[in-house]
């Protein structure tokens, strides 16, 4: 495969990531983006059952178990996030105002079946891989040897097809919702500052002596500037810093 195919097919995987889990402001389609209360709950926790990496969780399901069930599900263990038997996957708790049920063999067949492990991460749900397989193309067309600037000033073009809508105005999923409109499952995303910090550090730390890599860092660092408003202008202002001590 040319690099050039797998860079694109990197960055569709990208795409398709940060979709998955970052949205536009308020509540619609099922899932929020507006900060969780932490409520008084009173949590019990669901081990994994086996080793490897979360690939993958089906939301759906579990927003629909919690319910039939009056539940509130925190999930701890995020795609990309490595377990061990008995790491704990999920936090369980029953809605402010619920009754507690202990939990049967049955339930906790259903609540494994939606966590897919397995023994590599996958870009599917994982966006910090996603983002991660981008950097390490570009970070290979640095290393020593290879001598290929050209694959780091790409990687970094195109991850602005991500990065620069998911930082103009998305933020990362902090619930998914029942038909109600009530929250059921709660997951932890990577913050949008953590993506961005990720391909700035991991492409900078090897091509910093690169005229045309620094360039295309600026270029990236401009498109984010141009959607950037309050604290993410900020952010990028310290990214800059960094950029013009080099």
């Amino acid at each position: 495969m040319q690099i050039t195919s797998l860079q694109k097919q990197v960055q569709e995987d990208l795409e398709t990531a940060a979709d998955h889990a970052y949205r536009t402001d308020g509540d619609r389609d099922g899932v929020s983006v507006r900060p969780q209360p932490d409520g008084a709950h009173s949590w019990s926790t669901v081990g994994a059952r086996d080793d490897g990496y979360v690939q993958s969780v089906g939301w759906e399901r579990l927003v629909s178990w919690a319910h039939d069930h009056d539940q509130v599900i925190e999930v701890t263990a995020m795609p990309g996030d490595h377990l061990i038997k008995g790491d704990c996957l999920l936090r369980l708790a029953p809605r402010v105002g619920s009754n507690v049920h202990p939990l049967t063999e049955d339930d906790l067949d259903r609540l494994h079946s939606v966590v897919t492990l397995g023994a590599a991460r996958t870009p599917f749900q994982d966006v910090g891989f996603a983002l991660q397989q981008l950097v390490e193309i570009a970070v290979r067309g640095l290393a020593s040897g290879t001598n290929d600037p050209y694959t780091a000033v790409s990687a970094l073009d195109l991850s602005a097809t991500a990065l620069v809508p998911l930082w103009a105005e998305r933020q990362a999923i902090t619930a998914y919702l029942d038909e109600d409109a009530v929250a059921r499952v709660l997951p932890h995303w990577p913050a949008p500052e953590q993506l961005v910090d990720t391909i700035f550090n991991g492409v900078l730390t090897y091509g910093a002596e690169d005229p045309i890599v620094l360039d295309a860092a600026h270029r990236l660092l401009a498109r984010l500037g141009d959607v950037a408003s309050g604290a993410r202008a900020e952010h990028l202002a310290s990214i800059r810093s960094k950029l013009d001590q080099i």
